[in-house]
């Protein structure tokens, strides 16, 4: 396979954000209660559904994304959704938490894939 660095930096790039989020998501899958706790009231409140039901769905969003990423399917669109889905969890957690800064770098990252990824270049 002979890939220029831009294409081999794009696919590290894409195939490690999908990690993240498939890791995520399948985590949220096996331990809906302990997810459920970090779950905001206005969340719940404004749904009108369960904590749990909350990290489930999430859970199937970050699944489903996650894995379009890895087949390399509307990467552009997937990585744009993506990157503004951590941006909202990361100004929830705030940028003082070391979680909401690690989330802010992986949205910044997402975002820069679905500006860099051109379907002509990988």
């Amino acid at each position: 396979m002979n890939m220029n660095n831009h294409k081999l930096g794009l696919y590290i790039l894409r195939l490690s954000l999908a990690g993240v989020f498939l890791w995520f998501g399948f985590s949220q899958v096996t331990a809906l209660s302990a997810w459920a706790g970090i779950v905001p009231d206005w969340a719940t409140s404004f749904s009108g559904l369960s904590a749990e039901r909350i990290v489930l769905g999430n859970a199937i969003f970050e699944i489903v994304l996650g894995s379009l990423l890895v087949l390399g399917l509307f990467v552009r669109i997937i990585a744009f959704v993506l990157a503004l889905h951590l941006l909202v969890i990361a100004l929830r957690f705030g940028l003082q938490d070391a979680t909401g800064v690690r989330d802010l770098g992986l949205a910044l990252s997402t975002l820069s894939l679905s500006l860099l990824y051109s379907k002509n270049r990988i």
